[in-house]
């Protein structure tokens, strides 16, 4: 598991490249719900 800041950063990537992929869901599915707020707030 990538650690969470590797792991925003992936995520942010993919969400600005527009791309869905599984394994990128999979982590935010494991993301904590304060994670997923701060990320939603970034963008």
């Amino acid at each position: 598991m990538l650690c969470t800041k590797c792991q925003r950063q992936v995520i942010c990537m993919v969400y600005r490249l527009g791309q869905e992929d599984s394994r990128i869901k999979q982590m935010l599915s494991q993301m904590t719900r304060c994670e997923q707020r701060k990320l939603a707030k970034s963008h």
